[in-house]
């Protein structure tokens, strides 16, 4: 029999670009629930579409069923992916934060307490950035538990500085869920960023 401390269980990568966050179109731009002023658009002339942090603690969020196979007592990990669109060589903070329900109540409609947070400085406008990764697990003060049924993930810019940040997407790295039981975790933390 194979025993859960004999895998070498392998970092899975989750990416949500920014198309997949929750919006609303009044028409003229795309506006996300929380912060009604963050416009969606393109990169300068890259074709990367993203979130733009228009003022001062901005926020934007994408919902989902709860994953099963992400193994949520383990470390998992959470990086922004951005752009800065102006040199304005600021740092920018940019901190997460989950809503869980089961069916048939609402998420939060606004960022509640973060659980982890990360902090990045551009090296150059216009291209792809990534933040270093926070980690956090189930029993992180307000991270993810995985036991509702559904789960809102916040994307707080909490600086939205001179660089004119954009969110491109959020990234996640977490082992797989693969036994009922608590996992055993040999993995280094990623170093990607």
């Amino acid at each position: 029999m194979i025993r859960d401390k004999n895998i070498g269980y392998k970092y899975q990568s989750l990416y949500f670009p920014a198309a997949a966050f929750d919006k609303v179109d009044d028409g003229t731009s795309g506006q996300d629930t929380g912060a009604s002023g963050d416009n969606f658009e393109e990169v300068a002339t890259t074709g990367f579409m993203a979130w733009q942090f228009a003022g001062g603690d901005d926020q934007v969020h994408v919902s989902m069923t709860t994953p099963t196979n992400v193994d949520w007592d383990n470390n998992v990990f959470y990086r922004a992916i951005w752009a800065a669109a102006s040199a304005g060589g600021a740092t920018e903070t940019f901190a997460f934060s989950v809503s869980e329900v089961d069916f048939g109540s609402a998420p939060a409609t606004s960022a509640p307490t973060a659980f982890a947070s990360v902090s990045d400085t551009a090296a150059s406008i216009n291209v792809p950035l990534a933040t270093p990764w926070a980690k956090a697990d189930s029993s992180t003060t307000n991270g993810i538990t995985g036991t509702k049924d559904m789960l809102r993930i916040f994307v707080d810019c909490t600086t939205d500085s001179a660089n004119d940040p954009r969110l491109i997407g959020l990234e996640l790295k977490y082992l797989p869920k693969l036994t009922p039981s608590p996992q055993t975790n040999d993995q280094a933390d990623p170093t990607d960023a």
